[in-house]
């Protein structure tokens, strides 16, 4: 039969237990908002090289239409 004294161990050990391992989900859960916030500045990046890429080939079509 378990005591109070026995029933404060387990719960306190608990709580350490589930501070732990909380503790370790935030500190993942910042680390994937840093991998997010890096990929999603990446992928902006891309979009701006690949407009730029469009704006230049526009550009060039023009050029060259007035060329003619």
């Amino acid at each position: 039969m378990e005591t109070d004294k026995d029933k404060i161990e387990y719960l306190t050990n608990q709580n350490d237990f589930l501070k732990r391992s909380n503790k370790k989900l935030v500190e993942k859960n910042k680390l994937l908002e840093e991998e997010f916030d890096r990929l999603l500045e990446e992928n902006n990046n891309f979009r701006l090289v690949r407009n730029e890429g469009k704006v230049l080939w526009l550009v060039l079509k023009i050029l060259h239409i007035l060329q003619d």
